[in-house]
């Protein structure tokens, strides 16, 4: 934001909203993987988590400890320790009191996230917890700090209902994320662009 401003940028557009609308998050094509292995007892799941195979550390920890919930699977993707080292952190008591607000959170969210599938429970969990409080949060407070106005197209409220109604394989499938995205995009864009994988920009 800083180089937009000195760039003599007033206004511009931001991608923000692209990947909780369409599942470019690698924690939405993670979980596609582990889902079928989630009727396999979680002791046999344990033993395949230490196996030399591809995944992050995450993606091990979720195929450890997943249940069939998709609020608590969602929150064990975004967990930085695992649940054992979490026991040892926390007392009862906060153990106890951070199961009650997931609760308190499913019951008072505004979809029926048991009722959608897979991937659009994870969607519609991510729309309402970290797009709301960390990334809109963190792209207010960076653009305003440098006087630029950011405005983010994709989360256009009809182009939400509109990716709401689409099948899930329009927005993740084995090969690609974002699926309608890059599809839409390929006469317009170089194909470096549309078939370049997700390159995250953490900030501290």
């Amino acid at each position: 934001y800083k180089a937009c401003r000195e760039a003599g940028f007033k206004v511009i557009l931001t991608g923000e909203g692209a990947d909780e609308l369409l599942g470019g998050y690698h924690w939405f094509d993670g979980d596609r993987r582990i889902r079928p292995f989630l009727a396999i007892p979680q002791p046999i799941r344990q033993l395949l988590s230490h196996l030399p195979l591809p995944g992050s550390t995450a993606g091990q920890r979720v195929l450890t400890h997943a249940t069939r919930d998709p609020l608590a699977r969602f929150a064990l993707w975004h967990q930085v320790a695992s649940p054992t080292l979490l026991d040892q952190l926390i007392n009862r008591k906060g153990r106890e009191d951070r199961q009650e607000n997931l609760k308190n959170f499913a019951t008072s969210a505004s979809f029926a996230v048991n009722s959608y599938h897979p991937l659009n429970q994870f969607l519609a969990l991510e729309a309402q917890t970290r797009m709301v409080d960390f990334i809109n949060f963190e792209v207010d407070r960076m653009s305003m700090a440098n006087s630029v106005e950011a405005r983010p197209p994709f989360l256009d409220h009809q182009l939400w209902e509109f990716c709401a109604q689409l099948p899930p394989e329009f927005k993740l499938n084995a090969a690609m994320n974002k699926v309608l995205l890059r599809r839409g995009m390929k006469d317009l864009l170089p194909t470096a662009v549309t078939n370049r994988t997700k390159q995250g920009l953490a900030t501290p």
